[in-house]
């Protein structure tokens, strides 16, 4: 039975995929939330979880001690105008929140915004101790830069100047449509062989889908490394320390790759990529009972076809959808006990999926269904 569960949700997530994204009025009958309603509950989210980093997650034990702290630091939201990265297509080059005319910062055709949040420790800089590069961190998969709401004070101690982005695609950054212009030979690497017409074995197939594979990863990584480098040159850093978890590191260590003169030192916190799926793995999943193969079947055949997290949850019913950002909380990050910070993190959470999907839609890219990278990062 639950086999067949299974397969009679394919045909209708396909459709969410068809449609990039389910129009919320398909579950209200008078219609859902506006983007700019969205949008206001994402900045209103996105305060209270910066005010809790300025006045809550100070590295001290007493609240004289914290205010003092908050008094040394200075907590900035910002908007980047940033270049459009060359793989965009130009037909899908507008910003699907920014230029809807809903309240929200305007974009022009010529330039992207990235949003994030900058931390300046005042004593620090105006010290005589020896400071490096700024720190610039990146956020994992469907998060923010404010999901690094509780370290910004911690880390303030060791680096005078914090900037935590919403990379593009995310949070408040420009969400172009996820429509990419496959890389050339030059951007997939030297190690790429190329098959034979007269190769009867099958090997030219096979090497011509993995180029086509190859194309694609470096036209999304593209995506995101060029808006970096954009953002870094706006803001005139020669040289920064880079620190992404999950995607994010993996996107640190693309960039790494690309202007390795700009980082000073990488750091990676959980990244996704690493692991190389094995035959060994693939044989596990025959000896499951058939439900469970017939749900990784499905599910793997869902990711394939381009189906996200994020467009999931925006084909449900608010309570439905709400109560799974609000139950990952739970789950996820149990360290977290205090009522309405879980409210604000899971507005913030949820609101971030709810606008219209770009960057999320890289992980099909960047990744195979059985979580490896399709270009492992060792």
């Amino acid at each position: 039975m639950r086999a067949f569960r299974a397969f009679g949700i394919v045909n209708h997530y396909l459709h969410i995929r068809n449609s990039n994204t389910m129009p919320l009025s398909s579950f209200f009958p008078f219609g859902g939330p506006k983007i700019s309603d969205r949008i206001e509950s994402f900045r209103e989210a996105e305060r209270r979880l910066l005010e809790y980093a300025r006045t809550r997650f100070a590295p001290n034990h007493n609240r004289d001690q914290d205010i003092a702290a908050a008094d040394d630091h200075h907590f900035e939201l910002f908007d980047t105008p940033v270049s459009i990265p060359s793989v965009i297509d130009g037909g899908a080059s507008a910003c699907q929140v920014h230029d809807n005319n809903n309240g929200a910062l305007s974009s022009s055709e010529k330039n992207y915004s990235l949003h994030g949040v900058r931390v300046v420790n005042k004593r620090l800089m105006m010290s005589d101790e020896k400071r490096g590069a700024p720190l610039v961190l990146l956020h994992g998969y469907a998060n923010g830069s404010l999901y690094f709401y509780r370290n910004l004070m911690g880390l303030s101690r060791r680096f005078g100047t914090i900037y935590a982005l919403d990379m593009l695609g995310w949070g408040m950054s420009s969400r172009p449509k996820f429509d990419l212009i496959a890389g050339d030979n030059d951007a997939i690497g030297d190690d790429v062989a190329v098959g034979h017409d007269d190769d009867d074995s099958g090997h030219a197939a096979a090497t011509t889908t993995s180029i086509d594979t190859r194309r694609k990863v470096s036209s999304a990584e593209s995506f995101f490394v060029e808006s970096l480098e954009s953002w870094r040159k706006a803001h005139g850093l020669p040289k920064m320390t880079l620190a992404g978890h999950s995607m994010g590191g993996y996107m640190s260590v693309a960039y790494a790759e690309r202007y390795p003169q700009h980082v000073e030192r990488l750091i990676l916190l959980s990244p996704v990529g690493v692991p190389e799926c094995s035959p060994a793995d693939e044989g596990r999943i025959d000896t499951f009972p058939f439900y469970v193969r017939t749900m990784i079947k499905t599910v793997r055949y869902l990711f394939n076809k381009g189906i996200t997290p994020g467009s999931f949850l925006r084909s449900l019913p608010y309570s439905r959808s709400r109560s799974m950002v609000d139950g990952y909380i739970e789950r996820r990050l149990p360290a977290i006990t205090c009522p309405d910070e879980r409210r604000h993190l899971g507005e913030y959470l949820y609101q971030n999926s709810m606008l219209p999907g770009s960057g999320e839609y890289c992980l099909s890219e960047i990744l195979t269904a059985g979580g490896g990278g399709q270009k492992t990062l060792i």
